[in-house]
């Protein structure tokens, strides 16, 4: 705040009067101590889950996906409420933690994702061992009984494919880990960068 004495001259007379200006100040070390740091923290948590075993650990990735998004929620939910003023545009802060939910949120889909096709490989390897076993067990008996059933080797045909579909979705959920590994923490830091460039 600055204040100086000044000479107003009008038409009429010469009177002295007082200017007053202010300076306003953006209060940055609270938002980043109560939303940009703890943002960061938990998306670099939510990161943990691509480092995680999808099927040794699936419960264990599962609960700091879930854990992550549920604080974040909570975490924003809170700073609207509390810290920021009520406005009917988007605000800068309102950007990052949009951003920050996505980022989490999508580690929560990326589980889904890998999951469900180790889901449907364990179903394959399943039916996979089934046909070996039942292979190894038939007798010439049970070999003269099926051979009218399958005269084409449909069975082997059945199991190379599953087999193959098999090898599939495991380089495919392998794939999507890794990906994920680089691609998302690059993405952030390149979100930072313009954020800070552009919107503050």
């Amino acid at each position: 705040m600055s204040r100086s004495q000044l000479n107003l001259i009008s038409h009429t007379d010469n009177k002295s009067c007082i200017r007053l200006g202010l300076t306003l100040k953006r209060s940055f070390q609270l938002f980043l101590i109560q939303v940009y740091i703890p943002c960061s923290m938990l998306i670099i948590v939510s990161w943990l889950s691509y480092f995680l075993h999808p099927v040794r650990s699936a419960t264990a990735r599962m609960g700091v996906a879930v854990s992550a998004l549920g604080l974040a929620v909570f975490g924003v939910t809170l700073v609207n409420t509390s810290l920021l003023p009520r406005a009917s545009y988007n605000k800068s802060i309102d950007y990052w933690t949009g951003t920050s939910l996505t980022l989490i949120l999508f580690a929560l889909i990326e589980f889904v994702i890998v999951n469900y096709l180790n889901q449907y490989v364990r179903c394959g390897s399943f039916s996979t061992r089934d046909l070996k076993q039942t292979h190894h067990q038939d007798t010439s008996d049970a070999a003269e009984q099926q051979a009218p059933l399958n005269p084409s080797g449909d069975d082997k045909f059945s199991s190379q494919q599953t087999i193959s579909q098999t090898g599939t979705n495991n380089k495919l959920g392998a794939a999507l880990d890794v990906a994920c590994r680089i691609l998302i923490p690059i993405l952030f830091l390149v979100f930072i960068i313009l954020y800070w460039l552009i919107l503050t």
